[in-house]
């Protein structure tokens, strides 16, 4: 059921790693804000830097932080992005992957803000 009341973020991860409880999904979605606003700046840094083997590192993190609060599409796309720089690092558009994740992300943390009231 509470998957269905957000667009951007799935609970079912939170809600199972945290057992429910109010105080624990609250401290992982403070830690989850800490590092997606790192996470942004190093990307950006990175990007401007046109350094793809940190870019790869960023976009693993990036995966992994997103996909804890179920920011699928995110997590999905930074998936593709850390693969491509495995293997196409000098034809990958990381521009485009860099911007998708700002754009994006942000959607889905007016959505944490939302849930973090409730608790």
């Amino acid at each position: 059921m509470m998957s269905c009341e957000y667009k951007h973020i799935n609970l079912e991860y939170l809600e199972e790693v945290s057992g429910g409880d109010p105080e624990t999904k609250k401290q992982l979605i403070d830690v989850f804000f800490e590092q997606i606003d790192s996470i942004k700046v190093s990307l950006e840094n990175a990007l401007t830097a046109n350094d793809t083997d940190n870019l790869r590192k960023i976009a693993h993190l990036a995966k992994s932080t997103t996909k804890v609060m179920g920011v699928d599409d995110v997590s999905g796309m930074m998936l593709n992005f850390e693969e491509r720089l495995k293997t196409h690092p000098a034809d990958t558009d990381c521009k485009y992957f860099v911007e998708y994740f700002v754009n994006h992300i942000g959607e889905a943390i007016e959505e944490l803000k939302v849930e973090y009231a409730k608790l």
